[in-house]
């Protein structure tokens, strides 16, 4: 959701507004507070924003997850100056803060290991904006240069103890890993709108530069080790995007076509990062390239003004992401698993076909529709093999030559009278290799029912559901084979309410899965062994609290 202007909340007789938010959520045990003021400056009007949380992270059903200790803040100003009555410049400067602390790890006694993740993030954008313009190539123009930096410092501590012959041996151990993520670039908008067409067309150009590096620090015996490596090659990525669309209307019938071209580039700055890591086997990488044009076409027909019916087209683009192509990767999870890099990826391309009604009668609205989707060169990880040596499934992200997909969904409205209302949706996906095996981006029947009250407060009940799901695929594991992980259906059941008990003052509260059901949701456990799952359940009954307060 893209965070509100100063304009949004002054007003002609406001020139300085304040605003404070504070809310719980149950879940992560989480305490957010946020404080902002908007001010007008002659022709500028300004932002501030300030949010803190404190927290430990998200839980299982059984309290088994980590605890963690998680706080932080973000800090943001946006400014909008207007220049002349057609042009607008805006600013945005924001500062993210977040850490994480966790004291367990399983084999470690307490005291024995400690983890510290600290997260920062500065970003830089600069809007210029040119509306109603009324030239020959558009009538509003809108122009976004960006720069941001992340810096991600995973430091671990944690010490060991060797028995050799009735005499313990302790180690101590600092594990630094450190993740750099710095982009830079443009995004464009035009519009242009004459008689029944309504064209949208820019170009979008990105820089982006990703570095991961490990140091590890040991001392045993009074002997002091240093070993530098690099999971992930360090990679300079280029992306460029040119698009044009129309939106055409004629009679009760409307068309919207469009074309892309996508082209990525990312090249490897050490191109032997892995050959001296001696890292499966790789002697040295290789640049991965990616490119497409994508077509797409929507076309509608209005048989009146309570229902329309659609069919669209579109070619899809995916190209290999840094981290599936290049990284290396080890988690010490239960059971461990290396992931290795596969810089022979191509890009997933798909066709993907939906028809939808859509109506509203009166009391009663609906929106309903099938899709199916084919790809080709479709990613996904897979266990590549079991390394007999470090005794860990090595996974790898590849291509598979041809999948499919195919689903339906449909959400629907009745207004009871003036104050309740019935809402609900529901839905579902298969998607199967070519070989018919199932994909673990399948899935179940899944959906919610409300009861929604409003009038002079908000209130709702709501049934959240899902089947059981068998259509899992196939999990391989040190030579065998054997279907992953299935779920079974669940239910459950929250209610909320909303309520202004002053001006400008708004609270709400949720309770969640009132009931207290364990259950586990299916795309939190997709493609995993059962002997993976036993920390995927969902949190148990729970409840979010918050405040709003405008002045």
């Amino acid at each position: 959701m893209q965070a509100k202007d100063a304009s949004d909340y002054l007003t002609p007789e406001k020139d300085t507004v304040l605003i404070g938010d504070s809310n719980y959520v149950g879940e992560s045990n989480k305490l957010n507070g946020a404080i902002g003021i908007a001010q007008r400056i002659g022709s500028t009007e300004h932002i501030i924003r300030y949010k803190q949380w404190e927290g430990n992270g998200s839980d299982n059903y059984n309290g088994e997850v980590y605890k963690r200790d998680v706080t932080g803040f973000n800090l943001s100003l946006t400014s909008n100056f207007y220049i002349g009555d057609h042009q607008e410049i805006k600013t945005k400067i924001e500062r993210y803060r977040n850490d994480m602390v966790r004291n367990e790890q399983i084999g470690y006694v307490k005291d024995d290991f400690k983890e510290k993740t600290d997260t920062d993030t500065d970003k830089y954008q600069i809007t210029y904006h040119y509306y109603d313009a009324s030239l020959l190539a558009f009538d509003d123009a809108k122009i976004v240069l960006f720069y941001n930096v992340t810096d991600n410092n995973n430091n671990k501590s944690f010490y060991k103890h060797y028995k050799q012959q009735n005499v313990t041996e302790h180690s101590s151990h600092n594990d630094n890993y450190k993740f750099i993520e710095k982009s830079y670039g443009l995004k464009t908008q035009f519009n242009k709108s004459i008689p029944n067409h309504n064209i949208v067309w820019g170009i979008d150009a990105a820089h982006r530069y990703h570095s991961r590096t490990i140091n590890k620090y040991s001392y045993l015996n009074d002997f002091v080790s240093l070993e530098e490596m690099s999971p992930f090659a360090s990679v300079n990525t280029l992306e460029f995007g040119a698009y044009i669309s129309d939106k055409y209307t004629y009679h009760n019938w409307e068309f919207d076509t469009g074309i892309r071209y996508d082209l990525q580039q990312m090249s490897p700055v050490e191109r032997d990062t892995f050959a001296n890591m001696r890292i499966g086997g790789i002697e040295r990488l290789e640049d991965v390239n990616s490119n497409a044009i994508s077509p797409s076409l929507t076309a509608a027909y209005n048989f009146n003004s309570e229902l329309k019916a659609y069919l669209s087209y579109n070619h899809g683009f995916n190209a290999p992401s840094y981290s599936k192509a290049f990284e290396f990767v080890q988690h010490d999870g239960i059971p461990p698993f290396d992931i290795i890099p596969n810089f022979h990826l191509k890009p997933e391309t798909s066709n993907n076909y939906e028809f939808g009604l859509k109506g509203n009668y009166q009391r009663f609205e609906f929106i309903s529709a099938v899709f199916y989707s084919q790809y080709k060169d479709f990613i996904m990880p897979i266990n590549v093999r079991f390394n007999e040596i470090t005794g860990r499934m090595e996974k790898q992200f590849v291509n598979i030559a041809q999948s499919e997909s195919y689903g339906i969904e449909f959400g629907s409205k009745v207004r009871i009278n003036s104050a309740w209302s019935l809402l609900g949706n529901i839905g579902v996906v298969t998607a199967k290799s070519k070989d018919d095996e199932y994909l673990a981006t399948s899935t179940p029947w899944n959906g919610s029912t409300s009861l929604k009250y409003s009038d002079g407060f908000d209130a709702f009940a709501r049934l959240n559901f899902a089947s059981s799901m068998n259509k899992v695929p196939m999990c391989h594991s040190k030579g065998t084979t054997s279907e992953c992980t299935k779920t079974s259906g669940w239910g459950t059941f929250d209610l909320g309410f909303s309520y202004e008990p002053i001006s400008n003052l708004t609270l709400n509260a949720n309770l969640n899965n009132i009931f207290d059901r364990e259950y586990m949701k299916y795309n939190t456990v997709a493609g995993m062994k059962d002997a993976s799952i036993f920390y995927n359940s969902q949190v148990g009954r729970n409840f979010n609290l918050s405040l709003h307060y405008q002045y």
